[in-house]
């Protein structure tokens, strides 16, 4: 007797299109509103929460004078609203939606390039007309802009397809049985 194969067992394939689950996107809505929210308190008002000044680890620190590797007392305001937008967007951007096929995936496709285009020309334009700390701001901006105009570009598309098939002539005959 030879050697034959182990028998193979069957499997239900594992998505291998890196999207996360749909139940996500509720999440990622109300984690943008409270980032959003938190940010305007924070950048337009001032407010600082006080339950927010707590003491941190940092790898580096740069204020009045420069810190590595140790606690620092900082008010973490900007960086839960920060931290909540960026997650929230991820969350909105990337869960699936109810039917993903090949039509989605290109439009997933085209507006992620677009939006990388556009992220590279905005750090672009950062670098030729914004320094010091401004083009610090650029950089930061950078990863939320990418975001919000995939989405744009995303759902304006899904958007526009809505929209023709609902003009088609196909479509208001098939209203009309």
């Amino acid at each position: 007797m030879g050697d034959s194969p182990a028998p193979m067992i069957a499997r239900p394939a594992p998505t291998s299109d890196g999207l996360l689950p749909r139940r996500l996107r509720p999440v990622g809505y109300l984690l943008t509103l409270l980032g959003g929210g938190l940010a305007v308190l924070r950048f337009h008002y001032g407010v600082k929460p006080d339950f927010l000044d707590l003491p941190v680890f940092a790898i580096r620190s740069v204020y009045l004078e420069t810190r590595s590797f140790t606690v620092i007392r900082n008010n973490l305001a900007e960086e839960v609203a920060g931290l909540f937008l960026l997650v929230g967007l991820v969350l909105i951007a990337f869960s699936r939606e109810t039917t993903e096929d090949a039509t989605v995936a290109a439009r997933r496709l085209r507006a992620l390039i677009v939006s990388c285009y556009l992220s590279a020309i905005v750090i672009a334009l950062g670098l030729l007309f914004f320094f010091g700390l401004a083009f610090g701001a650029v950089l930061l901006a950078a990863p939320f802009l990418q975001l919000c105009c995939y989405l744009a570009l995303f759902h304006g598309s899904r958007l526009r397809q809505h929209l023709a098939i609902s003009r088609s002539p196909d479509a208001d005959h098939a209203t009309r049985r």
